[in-house]
């Protein structure tokens, strides 16, 4: 009996063991075979494109010229298409707008530089506007205003004393100093060497006791303030002109008597006059002196 009890439970132990054999070889394992299991990964690529540049070098922003050649230049950096505007308000308040270029570029970092003739567009205020693109339409754009201005003289006379005064009127930070010539026709006739001023805004007299009844022509050159002080100033370009005419005003000719002057009947008169009363005071003395000298003998 005892031994097929043991017989029994044997079987039953092998039986169990088969059992979770079987169970365990039906579960399957993570990454053991492809087919049993799938893994999906999402990954987002951001391509940033470079940052476009424009930057407008010269002309500086704010300046004021007088000179009429000026240097363009302008830098950028992935840019494929420039373009370059000009803007100018002229002395009359009338806008102009100019296509001044068009450049192309592979997109690498780049420069223009060109040349500018402002006296073709004439004095006022100007706004340069360089504008850059690259190929999927992203832009950048710079501007600068500056001023192309005049030498400016005026030739003004002042009622109460007569005086002939030029005025003039500049850029003290570009000119530092000026001549003025004063021409009757094509003769320069005040003075031998020009009127020389220092002041960046002056009100200079004529010396007109030089001057002859005519017309006059006056003409000013302006002198640059040079970068180093040991440069010689230079003569800025179209000298400032203005005109007056002038009539002398004709002295009296009441004749001459002493060293070919010519003296008014008002000069003869007061000399008389003077001449009288200091005869008279001296004879007047001359005469108590003899009383005097009477009564003492």
């Amino acid at each position: 009996m005892k031994r097929k009890q043991k017989t029994f439970f044997g079987l039953l132990g092998l039986s169990l063991v088969a059992a979770m054999t079987g169970f365990a070889a039906t579960i399957p394992i993570p990454g053991a075979n492809a087919t049993t299991a799938t893994v999906t990964d999402t990954i987002t690529v951001r391509v940033i494109a470079p940052q476009i540049d424009v930057s407008v070098v010269t002309p500086k922003d704010g300046d004021t010229y007088v000179r009429p050649s000026q240097a363009v230049n302008v830098e950028f950096a992935h840019v494929n298409d420039l373009t370059i505007t000009l803007k100018v308000v002229d002395q009359d308040g009338v806008e102009h707008t100019y296509d001044f270029g068009s450049y192309t570029s592979d997109g690498s970092a780049d420069s223009v530089m060109a040349a500018i003739d402002l006296e073709s567009y004439g004095y006022g205020d100007y706004t340069l506007t360089a504008h850059g693109t690259n190929t999927d339409g992203i832009f950048d754009e710079e501007s600068v205003e500056f001023r192309y201005l005049p030498i400016t003289s005026d030739v003004d006379e002042e009622e109460e004393t007569g005086k002939i005064f030029v005025d003039l009127d500049y850029d003290e930070a570009i000119v530092c100093s000026a001549d003025i010539n004063i021409y009757n026709g094509n003769t320069l006739v005040v003075p031998p060497s020009p009127l020389h001023v220092n002041a960046p805004t002056a009100h200079v007299e004529i010396p007109v006791e030089k001057l002859e009844s005519g017309s006059y022509r006056v003409e000013t050159i302006a002198y640059d303030c040079p970068a180093n002080p040991d440069d010689e100033p230079q003569p800025l370009p179209f000298p400032a002109e203005d005109n007056f005419d002038y009539e002398k005003t004709p002295v009296p000719d009441t004749g001459s008597f002493f060293m070919g002057l010519n003296i008014s009947k008002t000069d003869y008169l007061v000399t008389a006059l003077i001449v009288f009363f200091a005869f008279s005071i001296l004879s007047l003395g001359i005469i108590v002196k003899g009383k005097k000298n009477n009564k003492r003998r």
